[in-house]
């Protein structure tokens, strides 16, 4: 992109209220496929010929891949910002831990 349009905070932002809004039905009780991910229909299916369920939750808890995300680039900042307020509306919204976020 070479221009510095308004709408680039956005897409950030969007994730981050989906997340939030995610967490916040679950917390009340909504749920959703048993399998989205891994099932015969799910997600890994749809994106890859040789998809392996077993690397969806490899690490789970001990490994963070937003912390390997990072790069240094001109998103980095807005990336911050938005992980930043999430964080902040998943402790108010008391759907920290949810999302690990540490109450």
């Amino acid at each position: 992109m070479t221009t510095a349009a308004d709408s680039k905070q956005l897409h950030t932002a969007h994730a981050a209220a989906a997340g939030l809004m995610a967490a916040s039905l679950a917390r009340d009780g909504c749920t959703g496929a048993q399998q989205i991910l891994e099932g015969p229909h799910g997600l890994a299916s749809g994106m890859s010929s040789d998809a392996d369920p077993a690397r969806l939750v490899d690490g789970l808890g001990t490994r963070w891949a937003l912390a390997e995300t990072f790069s240094g680039g001109a998103n980095e900042a807005e990336m911050r910002d938005a992980i930043g307020t999430l964080w902040r509306m998943a402790t108010l919204a008391k759907v920290g831990p949810l999302l690990g976020v540490p109450a």
